[in-house]
């Protein structure tokens, strides 16, 4: 299971060499802040519309917390702003995207002259959220910035129930935010999920010895990948 943002001050460090695989597959290239120059899909950029005017206090007291103007959200689409206020906020906490285990799992990957490859693209992963519809995008950014007040004592829990190998707890706490958005869950992890299905299968019925890695969320809980390999026949086992 991985954590895209984990702190420098609570991950076990990964020195050293990636020894088994000859292949590592992670879902795409990292997407941090270069999320603002992102363009619609559309050629005209979709007329601004505010999330709540409770939440739109809250936007502007979260952009003035974490050093950023509102105006640098203005042009952006409802999911951007979300996405990029939740970066934002985690590297206020402290939590160093280059250092987050997919990262570092790469770069030890290329020291040791293995190959890397992708599961999606990067249009493939935010296609979920652009296709949203504008009602469903400012709903992620009002989610978003509700969720920010609780960002600090989330993040430990997941942590905490990441280091410990806890499903169960680590589904719960990731799937929390979704409770109630299946328009959300869908694109994100449930499509996403199904797409890459058959490529991990594949790799299974290789005879190369692969590591797969993927956001936790996509492995724990109702249609994750060891539920969906378990309904096809494998028998994943938890190693911890």
């Amino acid at each position: 299971m991985t954590i895209s943002l984990p702190s420098t001050r609570t991950h076990p460090g990964t020195t050293g060499r990636l020894l088994t695989p000859t292949l590592l597959l992670i879902p795409s290239p990292p997407v941090t802040l270069a999320l603002a120059s992102r363009p619609a899909r559309d050629s005209q950029p979709a007329p601004p519309r505010p999330p709540t005017e409770s939440s739109g206090l809250w936007l502007r007291n979260a952009a003035a917390g974490l050093g950023a103007p509102v105006s640098a959200f203005d042009a952006q689409q409802p999911w951007v702003v979300a996405v990029e206020l939740a970066e934002l906020e985690y590297l206020r906490l402290g939590y160093d995207p280059e250092q987050g285990v997919e990262q570092q799992l790469v770069r030890r990957a290329r020291n040791d002259h293995k190959s890397t490859d992708g599961l999606e693209t990067v249009n493939d992963e935010l296609g979920g959220l652009e296709t949203l519809s504008r009602d469903d995008q400012v709903r992620v950014l009002d989610q978003t910035l509700d969720e920010l007040k609780d960002a600090p004592s989330d993040m430990r829990l997941v942590v905490s129930a990441w280091r410990r190998g806890d499903a169960p707890r680590l589904a719960a706490v990731l799937s929390k935010e979704y409770q109630g958005f299946p328009t959300l869950y869908r694109p994100l992890v449930t499509v996403r999920n199904q797409h890459w299905l058959p490529q991990i299968e594949q790799l299974l019925q290789g005879d190369r010895n692969c590591l797969v890695v993927v956001g936790a969320l996509h492995l724990v809980g109702k249609g994750g990948l060891l539920e969906l390999l378990h309904q096809d026949g494998y028998r994943p086992v938890q190693l911890n």
